[in-house]
């Protein structure tokens, strides 16, 4: 007797929240490193762990790519937590998105 089970998992997106404690850890021409704390949220019924992952800034004027962390991230089944990474970035592009940070 055989017995065939199939799991019907459905993913919903992992979203950002709010950011916080921003701290500048070094600068120079190619890449700004910044130490920060994202409150982020699983939806999704399962735990996810985020190996790595590449972050991008949608402001509504302004689309900032290719923002990297070496942070290994393990967000708990249906969970809302802070986490605190350092991230990377261009250099040009963040100085692209520094007045619509500045004001807001």
């Amino acid at each position: 007797i055989g017995l065939m089970t199939s799991s019907c998992l459905s993913y919903k997106d992992v979203t950002i929240s709010d950011f916080s404690g921003i701290k500048l850890k070094q600068a120079d021409k190619k890449a700004v490193v910044f130490h920060m704390e994202m409150s982020i949220h699983n939806p999704n019924s399962y735990a996810i762990v985020i190996d790595k992952p590449k972050l991008r800034i949608d402001t509504g004027k302004e689309v900032i790519d290719g923002i990297q962390t070496s942070t290994k991230l393990k967000l708990k089944p249906k969970s809302t937590a802070t986490y605190r990474i350092d991230v990377a970035a261009n250099s040009d592009a963040v100085l692209r998105l520094l007045p619509q940070l500045m004001t807001g």
